[in-house]
């Protein structure tokens, strides 16, 4: 006869059963599996850990004697303590989740490896263990190595094969940028409107051109740029990666510019497709003259575009046609809109200052956005911000054109500490187009600036102020005869 079974809960694998009662001295099942004994009196029996096979959930405990099976008194049996998914939610947080929750005691960042990251903190709350890690590249697999000295709360020890995998958090890393080329090749005046082409290259092979597109030229859905103007014809990607933006004239090429205060000005969105069929290209958006106003650069956000402008500084308005056009900002000199984390910026040249301004809260859409400085920097144009350290609120790496005469100038790596930004390392030669990404701690970029592109790779965060590491950069090209690179953005993805 069975009295008493201890503990109440037991672990496949792990824990070990007391048994006590009379006349005992037998076999013993779990759950219907026969377990291997310890100790085997007449009045107390002591189990092996419990065998893989015995399934978990409530389960009788039976001996069974020559004189037969006894009563059988029930025992709760967990299975071995697992890790059940990960996740990325963020591109610097991981989501352990496990079968049950882990003792806190045991749950430390030195327990968790990821090859790639640095783990900087864990958290436990209930069976999710919360990592903080160093920045993830979107798409890429990693492995997640748990240690066995990670216990659940009766001690057992965490399972820790097979490893678990996980994919980091954003869109895969890009493979191609896209180059907006002004010109026809011939020797076009620069007093005259210019025709827009878009040129798609593999960032592995950047001399490589993988599609071209021609923006129309003439009636009835031209879009040019003014020559004399190297601030026009910018490329910007939109924040789902799925389009690029750029606004011209609804002006046929080769016009003289004397009237264009009067021209329409017109914003172009092109998808992926549109470099297989030019057709596809929507300047649907027209946006009248701006009272003159030139647009240096658009930013689209889903169905929200913002504009920089040389003298309305920054316009809101949407893709629809016919829909309102707000002034977001007095009238500041912006040469570049961007939104990084669902924040605005910009940058500007005179009125407010020279530099990288935050505009407005978020993504303003009406009139009174207040411009909070980020980074002053003399002749700012393009720029990329990443939120790399999770000690630091905020975006904290800043790269930064200037292609002033006034030394330093070129591409600026910016580190923020402690909330305070200041130059880590200036590249030359000066650009004033910018796009980049990170591809784990190295951060890549195509910077342009009129006649010459260039592709870096920046492999380190402690480069000297001024220096120029040999492996910088990757690849240098110049614009063919009578044409002009005034553009650079990553490509959109199908």
């Amino acid at each position: 006869m069975l009295t008493a079974v201890a503990p109440p809960q037991a672990v496949v694998g792990y824990s070990t059963l007391m048994v006590d009662g009379t006349s005992l001295g037998g076999s013993i099942t779990v759950g219907g599996v026969a377990q291997l004994k310890t100790t085997d009196t007449a009045t107390q029996i002591v189990t092996a850990p419990l065998q893989p096979t015995t399934p978990p959930g409530t389960q009788p405990v039976v001996v069974t004697t020559t004189a037969g099976a006894s009563n059988a008194l029930n025992v709760t049996v967990l299975a071995p303590f697992r890790i059940s998914s990960v996740t990325a939610p963020s591109s610097t947080t991981v989501e352990v989740t496990f079968n049950r929750p882990p003792a806190a005691a045991t749950v430390t960042p030195a327990r968790f490896t990821i090859a790639g990251l640095t783990v900087l903190a864990a958290t436990a709350s209930g069976a999710v263990v919360t990592l903080r890690t160093g920045f993830q590249s979107g798409g890429r697999t990693y492995t997640l190595v748990p240690s066995s000295a990670l216990t659940d709360l009766l001690g057992a020890p965490l399972e820790t094969s097979p490893q678990p995998t996980f994919t980091g958090f954003g869109a895969p890393l890009p493979t191609e940028f896209v180059l907006s080329i002004t010109g026809d090749g011939s020797a076009l005046t620069t007093s005259v409107s210019w025709p827009i082409k878009l040129e798609r290259r593999s960032l592995s092979a950047p001399a490589v051109v993988t599609a071209t597109v021609q923006l129309p030229t003439s009636a009835p859905e031209p879009i040019t740029v003014v020559g004399a103007n190297a601030y026009e014809g910018a490329i910007s990607r939109s924040t789902d990666g799925t389009r690029l933006v750029v606004t011209g004239y609804q002006q046929d090429a080769n016009v003289s510019t004397s009237t264009a205060a009067t021209w329409v000005r017109v914003v172009a969105i092109i998808d992926a497709a549109d470099f297989s069929n030019a057709a596809g290209i929507d300047q649907s958006r027209k946006l009248g003259t701006l009272s003159g106003a030139s647009v240096r650069s658009t930013v689209l956000n889903g169905t929200d575009l913002w504009l920089g402008t040389n003298v309305s500084g920054v316009l809101a308005t949407s893709t629809g046609a016919g829909s309102m056009l707000t002034a977001v900002t007095p009238g500041y000199n912006v040469r570049r809109v961007g939104i990084v984390d669902g924040q605005l910026y910009a940058t500007t040249t005179g009125n407010p200052g020279d530099g990288l301004f935050a505009i407005g809260a978020g993504l303003p859409m009406s009139s009174g956005a207040l411009p909070t400085l980020v980074f002053a920097n003399p002749t700012s144009t393009g720029f990329a911000l990443f939120d790399v350290d999770p000690n630091e609120p905020g975006p904290d790496l800043l790269y930064v054109t200037d292609d002033g005469t006034a030394l330093p100038n070129g591409l600026k790596r910016v580190v923020k500490s402690a909330g305070n930004w200041s130059v880590a390392a200036v590249f030359s030669p000066p650009v004033n187009q910018l796009a980049c990404y990170r591809d784990d701690v190295d951060v890549v970029c195509v910077a342009c600036a009129g006649l010459t592109c260039h592709l870096f790779r920046d492999v380190s965060t402690s480069t000297p102020s001024g220096a120029l590491p040999a492996s910088f950069q990757t690849f240098s090209t110049t614009a063919p005869n009578n044409f002009r690179f005034r553009g650079v953005a990553l490509a959109p993805t199908p």
